[in-house]
């Protein structure tokens, strides 16, 4: 047998947990968003792009993201699992049901409120390479 190979499942008294991805991990902190999905007008060209060129901005948003484009504007539900990856990957509070809602009933929004929290992790990350 190979050295390091598997040989059995994990027992309930070995450490396999499971858990929400919502929810923070005991030494995580969840943190909010930079700004609030209804503060559009802060950032005029994301909040002209998400009105009037709402599938090509959502294709941009998932390049921006590391995402195929087509997660954006082709796939169903694809603006809120942009935003639950958001969350995910920020550690940002919130749930999947908030996202989904949100997202179908102010999309737009939701799209300026994305492209706010890349303009600022963007900024940060700049600050942090000086």
């Amino acid at each position: 047998m190979e050295k390091g190979a598997t040989t059995h499942q994990p027992h309930k008294s070995e450490d396999v947990s499971l858990r929400n991805r919502d929810e923070p991990n005991g030494d995580e902190s969840l943190q909010n968003w930079n700004s609030d999905v209804f503060y559009c007008v802060s950032e005029m060209r994301s909040c002209l792009c998400g009105c009037f060129f709402f599938p090509c901005f959502q294709c941009e948003l998932a390049q921006r993201m590391g995402e195929p484009p087509c997660v954006g504007s082709c796939w169903p539900c694809g603006l809120s699992s942009l935003r639950g990856k958001m969350r995910y990957d920020q550690k940002i509070e919130g749930n999947i049901l908030r996202d989904v809602i949100l997202s179908i009933c102010c999309g737009p929004c939701v799209a300026c409120q994305l492209s706010r929290e890349l303009d600022y992790i963007d900024t940060q990350k700049y600050y942090d390479s000086l």
